[in-house]
This record gives structure tokens, C-alpha cells and sequence, in this order.
């Protein structure tokens, strides 16, 4: 976990991740998380037929999941 001391504390808007552009590249997209620190989202997402992953920031785990919670 950062330390406080490193958070960027400007106010303004910075994109993480386009979540819209992610619903070209998979089937659906279930509801989106964010971590506490605002640096990371992410969501299940289905790859193709009975095939599942977790998308962080746009990027995919390695593997596939037949089943994913």
C-alpha cells in the first residue's frame, strides 16, 4: 500500500482506463471495481463461450477461467 506522503493530491482528472473500450474486446463486462487508492479497476469479463477473466486497467490475466467470481 502506497504511503499517504505519495498520493498526488492535485485536483483534476487523470484516465486510469477507458472502460468503454473494453466493451469491444469482450462479450460483457460485470460491475467494475476500484481500488482504494484509485489507481486500478477491474472486472470480470467473458472472453468467449463459458470462457472468463479479469481485466485490470484494460489488461487480462494470462489464463482463462471456465467459471470466475
Amino acid at each position: 500500500m502506497q504511503s499517504l506522503n505519495e498520493w498526488d493530491w492535485e485536483v483534476g482528472e487523470r484516465l486510469i482506463s477507458d472502460i468503454n473500450s473494453w466493451k469491444n474486446g469482450y462479450q460483457w463486462i460485470e460491475e467494475p471495481y476500484a481500488s482504494p487508492d484509485g489507481e486500478k479497476i477491474a472486472a470480470i469479463v467473458n472472453v468467449g463461450e463459458e470462457e472468463f477473466n479479469v481485466c485490470i486497467n484494460g489488461e487480462t490475466w494470462e489464463n482463462t477461467f471456465d467459471k470466475i467470481w
